[in-house]
């Protein structure tokens, strides 16, 4: 189960799946416009340690686009859902998402904080 609550992106531990990512940039009447992905635009998800200064990426989930579009689907692996210690309560994680290295698209906001990444227990084995 992979399930975005807000900004907060929530997994099993072990787990597999996808992100559906879209960049706003701007509105128009109501309607929302999108960033277009080229041919070759790199984006990543990086995941941190909580209270990190996000320079030591724990996990990291990379995505070469191959064709231009407004969405992007970001795959999240076993490595990517499996990082720390098994337990049986919730681990939380901080995460960015960036565009081609240099553009940070989605991550600390200064009214709401790091953006959390939690992982929950595998389901049936550690709860």
């Amino acid at each position: 189960m992979i399930k975005i609550d807000g900004k907060t992106i929530k997994v099993h531990r072990g787990d597999v799946g996808n992100i559906r990512y879209k960049i706003p940039v701007g509105e128009s009447e109501g309607t929302i416009s999108y960033y277009k992905f080229k041919t070759g635009d790199v984006v990543r998800l990086s995941i941190f340690e909580k209270n990190s200064d996000y320079q030591t990426t724990i996990a990291e989930s990379k995505v070469v686009i191959e064709s231009e579009c407004e969405e992007v689907s970001i795959p999240l692996t076993a490595n990517e859902t499996n990082i720390g210690t098994p337990t049986g309560k919730p681990v939380e994680y901080i995460y960015e998402i960036s565009l081609n290295g240099v553009n940070t698209t989605t991550g600390y906001d200064d009214d709401e904080g790091a953006l959390k990444y939690k992982i929950l227990p595998a389901k049936g084995s550690d709860e």
